[in-house]
């Protein structure tokens, strides 16, 4: 994906209703009950308002960690600043790229 455009306002939209960070809500019961051995986990906003459901046994929330964890990395925030740093990058590749032309094109006698 070379144009990231509808992907950044999709980021944009998400962080206006859900708002950056997100973290792994890890008491499906909530606060006052202890872990329970089925846990499963959810992804909560900054206010605290689920992202992704969370709750206990198979049947509700998301069972895997990992992919807990990846989905409240993966905040509208955190994809913003990705696409700001690769186009960033782009552009520094394109002036390096410009360069090396330049370079080329004015040692071209010397090759």
């Amino acid at each position: 994906m070379s144009d990231h455009s509808k992907l950044k306002q999709l980021a944009e939209a998400a962080e206006l209703q859900m708002p950056s960070p997100w973290f792994v809500h890890r008491d499906g019961m909530g606060s006052e009950f202890p872990t329970h051995p089925n846990q499963n986990f959810g992804v909560d906003d900054a206010r605290g308002w689920a992202v992704a459901w969370h709750g206990v046994g198979r049947n509700s929330g998301i069972w895997l960690e990992e992919v807990a964890e990846f989905m409240a990395a993966a905040n509208p925030a955190a994809v913003r600043a990705l696409i700001v740093e690769n186009e960033a990058l782009r552009k520094e590749r394109d002036n390096l790229r410009a360069d090396r032309d330049s370079l080329l094109e004015a040692g071209a006698d010397l090759l």
